[in-house]
C-alpha cells in the first residue's frame, strides 16, 4: 500500500482516458488497475510528466472518489483484475400511480 496525493491530470487527453495517472516510480507500467481507499478500482496510465507521489485525477474521479485536491489517499497496485464469477442484483419494485387525464 501506497500513499499518494489527489492532483489534476498532467494533461487533458489523460482525463479523456478514464485513467488515473502516476509516475512510473510510484507504479510501473505491469499493473493495470489501483484500489484507492480501499473501495474503488481505476485503470492506471504511468507517465513521467506525473510528479512522484502523485495520483493525478480528473474531476469526474475526483467526484466518484469523494476526494478533494491534495487530499491523501491509500493506493493498492493490481495486476489483473479476477474474472467475474457470480454476480448478484437486488431490484426493488417500485409502485407509482399515473393520473389517466394527463394522457
Amino acid at each position: 500500500m501506497k500513499t499518494l496525493t489527489i492532483t489534476k491530470a498532467p494533461n487533458e487527453a489523460f482525463a479523456l482516458t478514464n485513467c488515473v495517472v502516476v509516475h512510473p516510480d510510484d507504479f510501473d507500467a505491469s499493473y493495470e488497475y489501483v484500489q484507492i481507499n480501499g473501495r474503488c478500482v481505476a485503470s492506471i496510465a504511468v507517465d513521467r510528466g506525473m510528479e512522484r507521489g502523485q495520483l493525478g485525477t480528473s474531476s469526474f474521479h475526483r467526484t466518484w472518489l469523494k476526494v478533494s485536491l491534495n487530499e491523501p489517499v491509500q493506493c493498492v497496485p493490481i495486476k489483473h483484475l479476477k474474472s467475474l464469477e457470480k454476480l448478484d442484483i437486488q431490484v426493488y419494485n417500485f409502485i407509482f400511480s399515473v393520473d389517466s387525464d394527463v394522457w
